[in-house]
């Protein structure tokens, strides 16, 4: 763009720059205010609680392992543009230091952690794209002006057709926000248990108490007493063995059973963090959770509620960047194969198959195709079962007989 041009975008930003922690939209009906516990939340220390570390990687290793395809449809045929630029970028290599899987890896982090994810469409001499550069959304600004989005990445402006955008939860349709922000105050608490835990194991399972004594104690004594006994229990004493004097006794402060059940359980957090990314729990690793059906059903469900709508915001917002309008009027598409997710399961999968090959709806070399194998002479005829076959079919059929 021109240094004019950028001068004049540079002196709207300020008043019209939007941001994934701005407050627009909805959040000024939701005042809510962060506790304590909240407050030491960030994308770093979030990253300490097991469950929420699994709940981020697993979902990005999801969005990584779907295979982006470009293709082209031509009335009811459907063909693989392998030639088209996007096509490799997507598949193989977006740019020249990172693979596929690591570029939608990172991508899908930073919706899921920051809330946007963003990336620079560079485009050759011809105007073909020639790769994907990923943004640092923490360096990237959104400007509105005029009823157009601008972008400002280390002192440069691009046009929106120039930047893929991917946000998460939003509340303007424009810049999304981080899980973080909401479940601050449930990660909070989650990160306190880990310190209390912490603390416990430091000081070997010690915790508060009293001193009781059967005699009258004057205040300048009940000083020095409670000094010495803090100074003989510390941290730091490998061999806390305190000689109380006579009469005294020393009384633990705990919890009821029913308030430390209460805290053990809110203070784990596993389900509030399925429930944040929307996914079952047994992918956050829980044990117990029923047995290999209710499995199967629920990686089902979790490819509906948690991967599918990220994937589909990938595979909108790359076809409308990517692809010019002539191109997507002439129908050039961008293929998902979410079929890749449910590939761990042999037994459903040879079951669909095997479905699919007797109802004619897919020949054995498109089966062996799917399976990575090599194509097998005869494969290609399709069949399909006697006792399926409509009236035009089985007219046909006995017409072939006589």
């Amino acid at each position: 763009m021109s240094n004019i041009f950028t001068r004049a975008v540079a002196q709207i930003v300020a008043p019209q720059k939007r941001s994934a922690g701005s407050s627009t939209g909805w959040t000024s009906f939701f005042p809510f205010k962060l506790t304590e516990a909240g407050k030491s939340v960030n994308t770093n220390s979030a990253l300490t609680i097991s469950a929420f570390y699994c709940a981020v990687n697993t979902i990005a290793n999801s969005i990584a392992l779907l295979p982006m395809s470009v293709y082209k449809k031509d009335g009811k045929t459907r063909m693989h543009s392998a030639d088209h630029a996007a096509d490799y970028l997507l598949y193989r290599e977006p740019n020249s230091y990172m693979t596929a899987f690591t570029f939608k890896f990172i991508m899908a982090v930073a919706v899921l952690m920051r809330g946007n994810a963003y990336a620079l469409i560079v485009r050759d001499n011809s105007g073909n794209i020639s790769a994907y550069q990923y943004l640092d959304p923490d360096q990237v600004s959104v400007v509105d002006y005029q009823g157009q989005l601008y972008y400002k990445f280390k002192g440069q402006t691009f046009s929106a057709s120039e930047i893929i955008h991917i946000p998460g939860f939003s509340t303007d349709g424009i810049c999304g926000k981080s899980i973080i922000e909401h479940a601050a105050d449930n990660l909070g608490v989650s990160l306190t248990a880990q310190k209390f835990g912490s603390d416990s194991l430091t000081d070997r399972g010690i915790s508060q108490g009293v001193l009781e004594s059967e005699l009258t104690v004057k205040v300048e004594k009940k000083k020095e007493i409670s000094a010495a006994f803090s100074s003989a229990m510390s941290s730091g004493q490998k061999h806390r063995a305190p000689l109380l004097d006579e009469g005294m006794k020393y009384k633990p402060i705990t919890l009821s059973p029913k308030d430390a059940q209460f805290i053990e359980t809110y203070a784990n957090g596993i389900a509030d963090i399925a429930r944040w990314f929307s996914m079952p729990l047994h992918k956050l690793h829980v044990s117990g959770e029923g047995g290999y059906n209710y499995l199967v059903q629920m990686s089902i469900e979790y490819l509906q509620t948690a991967v599918m709508p990220l994937g589909e915001k990938f595979k909108q917002e790359f076809e409308r960047k990517s692809f010019t309008p002539s191109e997507r009027k002439i129908g050039v598409y961008i293929h998902i194969n979410y079929s890749k997710l449910l590939q761990a399961d042999p037994k459903s999968r040879a079951q669909f198959y095997k479905d699919q090959y007797y109802l004619g709806a897919i020949s054995a070399n498109e089966i062996r195709e799917l399976e990575d194998r090599n194509p097998r002479d005869g494969g290609d005829d399709f069949v399909q079962m006697s006792n399926v076959l409509n009236e035009m079919q089985l007219k046909k059929q006995l017409q072939d007989e006589n």
